[in-house]
């Protein structure tokens, strides 16, 4: 709130006026003046306003941890519910089962070169302890031969580079 204060020429009075543009009640002497907490003087609310405002956050938090934490070891997976995840000798025996499928076509096919890096590529993931990646590397091997996916036109050979 802004206060003007005039004098007139004659210098027989003052006359004080209040101009808006202030957030709070005027002090006309009925009201408590406004106590400003924040920085620079300037608040929407009073103090014990802030105060309890902050005392609800905070408690809404805590209920809100808690009622997560809750949730989460009333929902925990019973001892059995990781019993159908894939193990190692899961994985082991489909790679055998794609290497002898992988290993009845003939030993230039492309075909056979794609399913035999497949394999490979489940066996690192294997070596890795990631059973469910070395799963789905033997399926796509399996796949490939299955469909037969990379053929070579007569007189084409597939040129395999060395390992460096």
């Amino acid at each position: 709130m802004t206060t003007i204060t005039t004098v007139t020429s004659a210098g027989t009075g003052t006359k004080k006026t209040q101009v808006g543009g202030g957030l709070g009640p005027p002090d006309n002497g009925i009201l408590p003046p406004v106590q400003r907490c924040c920085a620079g003087g300037f608040s929407f609310f009073r103090r014990g306003v802030l105060l309890r405002m902050k005392a609800l956050l905070r408690a809404c938090w805590l209920i809100g941890g808690l009622a997560s934490i809750s949730a989460a070891v009333c929902h925990a997976a019973p001892p059995d519910a990781h019993a159908d995840e894939p193990t190692q000798a899961s994985c082991l025996k489909a790679v055998a089962a794609a290497r002898e499928s992988a290993e009845q076509l003939p030993a230039g096919d492309a075909t056979r070169y794609f399913a035999e890096r497949d394999l490979q590529q489940a066996m690192t993931e294997a070596g890795n302890g990631e059973f469910d990646d070395c799963l789905e590397w033997a399926a796509q091997a399996s796949l490939e031969v299955k469909e037969h996916r990379h053929t070579l036109a007569p007189g084409e050979s597939l040129n395999v580079r060395p390992a460096e």
